[in-house]
């Protein structure tokens, strides 16, 4: 079933295969989260954070969402034959199979499967890659849900945002994977509003993170950075509203959570800039979304004709938001060097070096 997505998977990012789980396995699985949560199975999420590398870490929290390791003692004592359903699936040989391009790794300790129940009360996740750099593996994502009761309006929705492609927004629904490359395709979790159950496969690859995957090259069209992995040192750059939009509905009612990372984000996005060849590379990025999100805006009624203000662009060195610069081009730098270190599971720390 895998290979029929094979296409649509290496040119987009991303697919969906409705109803991938047969419908006897499916309700095994939703019943045994089922009594792994009212078991008590489920911690809350955790996270280390840490502002900067020399600070200590801090463990923080999110909202609303309980996890655990498919591994878990409690799970197999709370939960047997949990586990052993989901091993049933064995997406790693299956994805291998239908996706010999993406080199996925063998064994055991090359997959990991995390379980989730999001409680609802707005429980959600900001925009991250599940890959944000080395010494990270992972290549491909398989998350399948588990919900035979959701409707619309429950929210949890999955959000995908492809580099510069325009946003899908794909339902928690009962017995959908959504397959996905890890360290490609920015994503979060919309608010939920009700219980939502799911579980995650990450698959690991044998070149991920690899040498020159996170160097960019000034001669690279922004928009051909689709699916280089490279685009992630970028990201928090050209999509700096929606990560701070998306950590505000992420940690809402939790200020000393939220106060930190907002600021480790601006920081982060500040000295970034302060390199003039990195700040045009991302400037040209950020126009192309602007034009993206300007296409797909409904046109005005006839009544109502304002002119749309464009897409602000950072500049290095500006403390405010002026015109982009001019575009970039091959002559104005050869390569753009990053060496990026892996904060947390969102986060990534950006040096860069202009050859």
């Amino acid at each position: 079933m895998l290979s029929s997505v094979h296409d649509e998977l290496l040119s987009r990012g991303f697919a969906v295969i409705d109803d991938f789980l047969p419908a006897p396995l499916a309700a095994k699985l939703h019943d045994g989260m089922e009594r792994l949560r009212q078991g008590g199975g489920l911690r809350q999420h955790r996270f280390g954070f840490k502002p900067n590398m020399a600070a200590p870490v801090q463990l923080f929290t999110k909202p609303h969402i309980f996890e655990a390791e498919a591994g878990d003692a409690a799970v197999r004592a709370i939960a047997p034959g949990l586990a052993e359903a989901i091993d049933e699936i064995d997406l790693q040989r299956a994805a291998s199979d239908a996706f010999p391009s993406l080199r996925l790794a063998s064994g055991a300790d090359a997959a990991t499967v995390k379980l989730q129940c999001n409680e609802g009360r707005g429980g959600c996740f900001p925009l991250h890659y599940d890959n944000a750099g080395p010494p990270s593996k992972r290549a491909l994502t398989g998350l399948f849900y588990l919900n035979p009761d959701w409707r619309d309006g429950d929210g949890g929705e999955l959000q995908l945002q492809p580099w510069l492609r325009p946003m899908a927004t794909l339902a928690p629904l009962h017995r959908r994977l959504v397959l996905f490359l890890s360290d490609r395709v920015l994503h979060r979790v919309l608010p939920c509003h009700a219980r939502r159950y799911c579980f995650t496969v990450w698959l690991d690859g044998e070149g991920t993170n690899g040498a020159g995957s996170l160097s960019l090259d000034s001669r690279v069209a922004p928009e051909e950075l689709h699916l280089l992995a490279c685009q992630r040192v970028l990201s928090r750059s050209v999509y700096s509203e929606e990560y701070v939009a998306s950590m505000e509905e992420c940690f809402v009612g939790s200020a000393e959570q939220l106060a930190p990372q907002l600021a480790s984000h601006h920081e982060h996005v500040r000295a970034s800039m302060a390199s003039a060849p990195f700040a045009r590379i991302a400037n040209a990025a950020r126009e192309l979304k602007a034009q993206l999100a300007s296409s797909a805006r409904p046109p005005p009624q006839p009544d109502a004709q304002q002119p749309q203000p464009a897409q602000p662009s950072i500049v290095a060195g500006a403390k405010g938001l002026t015109a982009a610069p001019p575009a970039l081009t091959a002559s104005s730098v050869g390569r753009v060097e990053l060496l990026v270190l892996a904060l947390d599971a969102y986060r990534v720390a950006v040096s860069v070096r202009v050859l």
